[in-house]
């Protein structure tokens, strides 16, 4: 007995001696490390685990582990004495990756994660256990953040997409996902609103042919254009609805891998309203002009009777039958220069009465101002001097030749009616390198061509200088002016990108400067000097000529005989029409007048010629202004009544020649 005692004494000190040595192993570790001996109670916390713990508690039991460590279950709750770790590793289980909480004396929490084993000897017998642990709080809390940021993202996100299936819902332009082959994968229920058509339609339906067909080409080739380019399309076409209606859409489309995505504003009204402004722009401009015309009235119509009267007393002059052969020919030709001085008058009242659109052309401001000098004479009658001085030989601007005729005579007027009849009136042109500052503007530098109109009237008072450029602002009397003269002044300089200033002191008359942006392109080639010939005029050369009034017919016809052509005359387009159907190669040029009653006008048959005989020659003629300018543009050469016989000569022998030539 005594001897078993013994035994088990020293087997008890050796296995003391082994715990000893593990604990002293466990110490140098840099995890956490908490070593027990066989009945659990704790031999030694190594550093790492005393700085986890907040505290290192020797000597004690299983018992008091919880307590003295404040250790928690991950919920929070006081940890079961029963699942603590250490304890189960003290009974003989292996725990592997445990977690747990720990309560530092300061109020700290940590995260604990490690496991436990126990301490055998080399006989198999278990001689304590050991915990290992290390600080798993920064992970914890990092995996917290993460998880609240994903919660919260995932609101967001949820938040996001019901806000952008409302934008969808609700959104008044065209939403829509197509597929490469450009039919229509989803769309917004605006398509259905405002078009009428179900999603079964719409989703059968190629974006392009929700276009009417004439739109429908347009539309796809834009859809083509987006496939595998990064950048939007943007284009605009009309849409049409189930009733017929037609919209007008301002399209943007966007690829993304093999999706079409696409945006559509309706820019029906905005169209409309730009129209609309445009048609009002044109008409105040209209109205301008129209002003100006009716200023040149009076001087025109004396003009007139004076023409007429020249030629009136030569015809009478050339009825006597003792008139010698020289007083026969000086009268011939004063009835020629007067026929031409009267039409180059008309021509110029045409021009600027005519209703066209704004046309940008090169050309000399000095040049125009000598040929509009005669006008400007008889606008402010003869008892007012008119100078025109040109500081620069040519004077080359870009802008609307009859715009910039209309302001001269606007400006020409307004000093006329300064001067209240009589004074002088001087127009410089000049160059320059800056527009000077005004009341309103500062001085803007570049290249500048000025036209300057100086007049001896009264001169402007401050009060009115401000205001003298607004439409309809006027001091004249009701009934003698609109007020709309010189707002055109300024309105077509500020589009040629210029500017107008004017200078005034009271008692020594006004200057209007109108500046304009000088350019350095090359004016339009005049028409080298016509030489009638035998040679240019075959007598094999057909003409067909088509006029309905039979004075014209008759002498037109006559012109042309006498210079070497064939002519057969036709009285409308119906019968010119007809005689070509029967013989399309029966004429070499076809000489039309273009406004002529019955069911086709001269630019109708102008077309449908060119359909029958693309290498047959048309030349349109007429009086009318509204007739050339939308005859301008349509291939056709034009020749303005009344014409001569050397202007009918020439153009003539331009249609001969591109016939030959073909």
């Amino acid at each position: 007995m005594e001897a078993q005692v013994a035994f088990w004494k020293r087997r008890k000190s050796i296995s003391n001696l082994a715990i000893e040595q593990v604990a002293s192993f466990y110490a140098q570790l840099a995890e956490g490390a908490v070593v027990a001996d066989a009945s659990g109670r704790i031999l030694m916390v190594n550093a790492e685990a005393e700085r986890i713990h907040g505290a290192a508690h020797l000597k004690i039991g299983p018992e008091d582990y919880a307590k003295a460590y404040s250790l928690r279950t991950l919920e929070g709750a006081p940890h079961p004495l029963a699942d603590l770790p250490l304890l189960r590793a003290v009974r003989g289980e292996t725990v592997r990756e445990a977690r747990w909480r720990i309560v530092r004396p300061n109020g700290t929490s940590v995260l604990a994660i490690g496991g436990a084993s126990p301490v055998r000897d080399d006989a198999g017998v278990q001689i304590g256990a050991v915990l290992t642990m290390r600080d798993d709080t920064a992970r914890d809390v990092a995996e917290q953040e993460l998880r609240r940021l994903n919660l919260g993202l995932q609101a967001e996100i949820k938040a996001r997409i019901a806000e952008l299936s409302r934008a969808w819902e609700l959104s008044a332009d065209f939403l829509a996902i197509c597929g490469l082959d450009g039919l229509i994968i989803a769309c917004n229920p605006v398509w259905s609103r405002r078009l009428g058509f179900g999603e079964t339609t719409l989703f059968i339906t190629p974006f392009w042919d929700l276009a009417p067909l004439e739109d429908q080409e347009h539309a796809a080739s834009n859809f083509a254009l987006t496939r595998g380019r990064k950048t939007p399309v943007n284009f605009t076409s009309r849409v049409v609805d189930l009733e017929g209606r037609v919209f007008t859409v301002q399209w943007t489309l966007v690829a993304e891998r093999d999706r079409i995505y696409v945006s559509g504003r309706d820019a029906t009204l905005e169209t409309r309203t730009a129209a609309e402004l445009e048609d009002a722009h044109a008409a105040l401009r209209q109205a301008q002009k129209m002003e100006a015309i009716g200023q040149l009235t009076g001087g025109v119509a004396h003009d007139f009777n004076n023409l007429l009267t020249v030629i009136r007393s030569s015809v009478d002059l050339l009825r006597r039958p003792d008139l010698d052969e020289r007083r026969r020919r000086r009268y011939i030709d004063a009835i020629g220069e007067t026929a031409d001085r009267a039409a180059q008058l008309t021509a110029q009242l045409l021009a600027f009465a005519r209703r066209q659109p704004l046309k940008m052309e090169v050309f000399d401001a000095v040049d125009s101002v000598r040929r509009l000098k005669p006008m400007l004479q008889t606008l402010v009658g003869s008892t007012v001097t008119l100078d025109v001085e040109a500081l620069c030989e040519t004077c080359a601007v870009e802008a609307d030749r009859g715009q910039y005729e209309t302001a001269l005579i606007n400006m020409a007027v307004n000093a006329r009616d300064a001067m209240d009849g009589s004074g002088r009136l001087s127009i410089h042109i000049s160059t320059s390198d800056q527009i000077p500052g005004g009341r309103a503007a500062s001085a803007v530098s570049g290249s500048f061509v000025v036209v300057s109109l100086t007049d001896t009237g009264p001169g402007i008072a401050s009060g009115q200088l401000e205001r003298i450029f607004e439409p309809f602002y006027t001091t004249k009397a009701v009934g003698k002016g609109t007020g709309l003269g010189l707002s055109q002044v300024y309105g077509f300089a500020k589009q040629s990108g210029g500017d107008v200033r004017v200078g005034s002191q009271p008692g020594q008359g006004a200057t209007f400067s109108l500046y304009l942006p000088a350019t350095t392109k090359r004016l339009a080639e005049k028409t080298p000097a016509f030489e009638l010939t035998e040679a240019v005029a075959p007598q094999r050369h057909r003409v067909l000529m088509v006029e309905d009034n039979e004075e014209v017919g008759a002498f037109g016809r006559q012109l042309l005989t006498d210079l070497g052509y064939t002519v057969t005359l036709a009285r409308n387009a119906i019968q010119a029409q007809a005689l070509l159907e029967v013989d399309p190669e029966a004429f070499d040029v076809v000489f039309t007048d273009v406004v002529m009653p019955g069911e086709i006008n001269g630019l109708q048959l102008a077309k449908r010629l060119r359909e029958m005989r693309p290498d047959l020659p048309v030349i349109l003629t007429s009086g009318y202004s509204d007739a050339l300018a939308n005859s301008e543009g349509q291939g056709f050469d034009l020749l303005q009544k009344p014409y001569s016989m050397e202007a009918l000569s020439r153009i003539i022998q331009q249609g001969g020649r591109a016939t030959v030539a073909e």
